[in-house]
């Protein structure tokens, strides 16, 4: 962000007249040369030398200017009433002119003569107090800078650990890893949705904390303090691995969408989707991603559809030897699905539609589960048929083991709770040739 001290030029006028040298040198005014110029209006003796001192004027890359007065004429001091000339520094804030120091001849020394950084005096030129150019003077002045302040989001990890950003380059802990300005803004929002502009190979932004032990999670605005003052300090914790973080219900929709790709998840906190009718299930996909579920809850969601011949659905699709989920719970799930007429559907399953050998399930929990599906008597579901006039559910929760009960014995850390399937052409009846189905 660039802060911007705006410079007026001064009009020539019977009290005052100013060029800068840069706009004359080797260039005539008509038929006047610049020398000849400043002469006639009685200007060219009297010289105020201005140093940006790492800024530049007037949006170029111009770090000096020379502007000449008529004897008695007030000098340019309060730029901001002035017109057509600027002064302006990347990240910082203008805090005056001073008067440059001088040497023994009279001529400025400088702290960096190839940049000409001008070295200061203390004498600050007030604007308040009016100097006047006398005849044959030249002052030399150099602005002071101030930093903007700014928020350090100052990197933290388990174990004090390094992370590595793309060119290659390690940020140790206790390191910035990304500012934010504030600008012109009293404050400016935190908000953890957002990570720091610092994208680790070999690590995550997980959260934002107002402490270095990262004990008091922060989100919120942070007031500007005064111009000087040290900068803010947040700290951003990142988390080993290379994860998409789930922190909303969008995030989550986009997790289900999503995974088919050979991706990592990780589930920030328990999340509501309430009145997202975004979710569906999984027609026919492999599932290659990994969730890591931290022991929270994705609940409440609401799923409607209609299920075509030959398809094959589950929430979570067919999980491939690459796919991993754990330490995580489904709550309030309810299905209503449709069967097209005449339609015979390979299989419907609560969870999976295959689990292949080296899928990794650890405590996933399925609890308040109600689906609701509609199903002409000119349909069939494969894994869902009537035998002697009833529906057979035993094998409704889990696809690729004969029974539900395989599925347990094998994946022992899967726990469903509360679940209730029903079926027949008036799904919500529970008249004779429906299945009700619970399981605890």
């Amino acid at each position: 962000m660039k802060i911007r001290t705006r410079v007026k030029l001064l009009l020539l006028s019977f009290t005052a007249m100013c060029a800068a040298l840069a706009l004359f040198a080797g260039c005539k005014i008509g038929e006047t040369t610049a020398d000849k110029f400043l002469k006639d209006k009685e200007a060219r003796d009297q010289q105020v030398t201005y140093y940006a001192n790492g800024g530049k004027f007037d949006g170029l890359d111009l770090n000096e200017k020379n502007v000449y007065y008529k004897v008695g004429s007030e000098i340019i001091v309060d730029f901001d009433k002035i017109k057509n000339f600027s002064i302006e520094r990347t990240d910082y804030i203008f805090d005056g002119w001073y008067k440059v120091e001088l040497d023994d001849e009279g001529k400025p020394v400088f702290e960096d003569k190839e940049n000409k950084i001008a070295k200061l005096t203390d004498e600050w030129i007030d604007p308040a107090k009016p100097v006047y150019i006398k005849e044959k003077e030249h002052f030399y002045f150099g602005a002071k800078w101030l930093i903007d302040v700014r928020i350090e989001f100052i990197l933290v990890t388990d174990g004090g650990k390094p992370i590595t950003v793309a060119d290659g380059t390690k940020i140790e802990c206790g390191e910035p890893v990304a500012y934010q300005q504030f600008g012109k803004q009293p404050s400016v929002k935190v908000d953890n949705s957002k990570a720091p502009d610092c994208i680790s190979t070999d690590y995550t932004f997980y959260d934002y904390y107002s402490d270095e032990a990262c004990t008091k999670p922060f989100s919120g605005s942070v007031n500007k303090p005064d111009s000087g003052s040290d900068n803010v300090k947040l700290y951003a914790k990142y988390i080993e691995g290379q994860y998409t973080m789930v922190r909303s219900p969008s995030d989550a929709v986009n997790m289900m969408n999503g995974l088919a790709e050979e991706k990592s998840y990780y589930i920030f906190k328990d999340i509501d989707c309430s009145g997202n009718l975004s979710f569906g299930l999984q027609f026919g996909t492999n599932t290659n991603a990994t969730i890591v579920g931290n022991g929270h809850t994705i609940s409440n969601l609401a799923i409607t559809l209609e299920f075509r011949n030959g398809d094959s659905a589950s929430l979570l699709g067919k999980l491939t030897s690459k796919a991993k989920i754990s330490d995580l719970t489904f709550s309030n799930i309810t299905l209503n699905a449709t069967v097209r007429p005449n339609a015979i559907i390979n299989s419907m399953h609560l969870f999976v539609t295959e689990v292949q050998d080296g899928a990794k399930l650890e405590n996933v929990s399925f609890n308040k589960v109600n689906w609701k599906v509609t199903l002409p008597d000119t349909s069939t579901v494969i894994n869902i048929q009537k035998k002697n006039g009833v529906y057979d559910s035993s094998c409704w929760l889990f696809g690729g083991f004969t029974t539900d009960a395989a599925f347990f014995e094998k994946y022992n850390t899967v726990k469903v709770t509360d679940a209730t399937l029903s079926m027949g052409p008036k799904n919500s009846e529970t008249a004779p040739g429906n299945v009700i189905e619970k399981k605890n």
